[in-house]
């Protein structure tokens, strides 16, 4: 990740050539079977972005969370809000903190990333994005109100 990483697309589909953690593959391509392509992030994603890069925090965009585990539970999660709940949710990947990326390579791993956080950047980061969306839903109470 080259910083704080906002997903704009879950999309339908699994890794069937890799297994979990018991050994076992997805026993099919889909998350859901007959279900959408994709699904929006229904982060607001625009204003996440401008606070973080104001607040000094590397953030990026993508369109593609993945064909494992992250893709599959911000597909789950959009879904889960079509149906009625949430009206705001996503996926947001953060990178490797630096002492993480330290701890590792003074344990002999080899850890590729693009940049990393301090713990102080990623709490901010996380309140951000956390503040922004109770903002979006308050501005919305109010124009419903």
């Amino acid at each position: 990740a080259t910083g704080v990483t906002l997903e704009s697309v879950a999309r339908n589909t699994v890794a069937v050539d890799r297994p979990d953690h018991t050994g076992i593959c997805a026993a099919g391509e889909c998350v859901v079977d007959a279900g959408p392509d994709t699904y929006a992030s229904r982060l607001p994603i625009d204003d996440i972005s401008i606070a973080l890069a104001k607040a000094g925090i590397p953030v990026s965009p993508s369109d593609n969370a993945g064909d494992y585990l992250c893709n599959l539970t911000f597909y789950r999660l959009v879904e889960r809000a079509e149906r009625g709940g949430p009206q705001i949710v996503g996926f947001v990947h953060v990178p490797y903190l630096d002492t993480q990326v330290a701890r590792l390579a003074a344990q002999g791993h080899n850890v590729p990333h693009a940049s990393t956080l301090t713990e102080t950047q990623l709490i901010a980061a996380m309140k951000i994005v956390v503040e922004t969306c109770v903002g979006v839903l308050q501005e919305r109470s109010r124009v419903v109100a």
